[in-house]
């Protein structure tokens, strides 16, 4: 038996509503985000990183970035990557990438405190082209970025540790904007099994079906619990 697209978009309504109210709440515990349509596009770059090996900040789509502009002669920065460190452990798993971009003239110093420091997320050296689309001009300064790769907030000096980390764990909740294939659903742990069709999210939160979209059965996970429709 085939679902139709409006049974579809019914069953997944809920779903989402059901999502939506546990994204309610994360905000509810002190994070404040501009809407997603206040956000501004993060400026793309390319850079290489302490391996050598060239990388963008475009690559990290999908991902909730932390961007840390700072030097080894900076005490506030200093003060910060501790900090940093720790929410790359703490929610790298869950779609957090720190990068540091230092602004020192060289790799020497920031290759031997990164080492001494076991700094564990990416960490380039800035350019001028950097420093001019990110108007660099005191340090430490802090950009959090969410997956649609829009700039969330930007921090200048030392950040409050506490606040700053109910705002990524915000971000890590909301739901990217991608086209997807097979008929799978953001979040990942809700996949609905059909022919390829385009998802587009609305107002970050409710999915709307190509009306091509059928299919015998559609499965929905909620971790490692299946639930199939009929």
């Amino acid at each position: 038996m085939k679902l139709s697209s409006h049974k579809i978009r019914f069953v997944l309504g809920a779903v989402a509503l059901a999502l939506a109210t546990g994204l309610c709440a994360a905000y509810a515990e002190g994070a404040s985000l501009p809407a997603a349509n206040a956000r501004k596009a993060a400026p793309d770059f390319t850079l290489q990183d302490a391996s050598g090996a060239s990388f963008k900040l475009s690559d990290y789509r999908g991902k909730v970035v932390l961007l840390d502009f700072w030097a080894t002669w900076c005490h506030g920065c200093k003060t910060e990557i501790p900090w940093y460190m720790e929410f790359q452990n703490k929610y790298k798993d869950r779609g957090l990438s720190v990068i540091g971009i230092s602004m020192d003239d060289g790799w020497k110093p920031v290759k031997a405190y990164i080492a001494e420091q076991k700094v564990n997320y990416r960490v380039a050296v800035g350019d001028d082209k950097v420093t001019e689309l990110y108007k660099i001009h005191n340090m430490p300064v802090t950009l959090l970025i969410d997956k649609n790769g829009r700039i969330v907030d930007t921090k200048v000096g030392v950040v409050d540790k506490d606040t700053f980390e109910k705002e990524i764990q915000a971000l890590l909740q909301e739901w990217p904007q991608h086209t997807y294939s097979s008929c799978t659903i953001f979040p990942p742990t809700i996949v609905a099994t059909a022919r390829p069709v385009k998802l587009q999210p609305s107002n970050g939160v409710f999915f709307d079906f190509d009306r091509d979209c059928e299919a015998s059965k559609v499965h929905f996970f909620f971790g490692s619990k299946m639930v199939t429709s009929a």
